[in-house]
């Protein structure tokens, strides 16, 4: 079996073989109770960019954000319970999944959902909050 390439960025790829050492050192350097916030870096690099000429959220300025005004806890929410996301694609929406993802259970939704597609959706899978991105209207 071929191994599998793993695009980084449109420059580079690395191509892990079945039993490639680096790879399997790799799996076995993670700590066992890993969570998702802990492989964030802390670091000022990029964590998320946009396409709108924003200054990209670094690694250090996300974990801040889970940390603060992220908070999921802070705000009653558990890690039990679903967050249904409602956000066009973009950095908030980015955003926001990995802040219920660490913290709850993510569950994006369409924007464009009616309100029988979101009523089927709640029920469906559990929602007990929700996460919504306004937008404020232009000038």
């Amino acid at each position: 079996m071929a191994g599998a390439a793993v695009r980084i960025s449109n420059a580079t790829q690395v191509c892990l073989e079945p039993g490639d050492v680096q790879g399997v050192n790799c799996i076995r350097n993670v700590p066992e109770r890993t969570t998702f916030f802990e492989c964030f870096g802390d670091t000022g690099c990029p964590a998320i960019r946009d396409t709108q000429g924003r200054a990209p959220l670094t690694h250090e300025g996300l974990k801040a954000f889970l940390r603060g005004t992220g908070n999921l806890r802070a705000r009653g929410i558990e890690r039990q319970d679903v967050v249904g996301i409602f956000a066009p694609n973009g950095p908030e929406l980015a955003v926001a999944l990995l802040a219920c993802a660490c913290q709850s259970i993510a569950a994006p939704l369409s924007p464009a959902a009616t309100e029988q597609e979101l009523a089927e959706a709640f029920g469906q899978l559990g929602v007990r909050h929700a996460v919504a991105l306004v937008q404020a209207p232009s000038p």
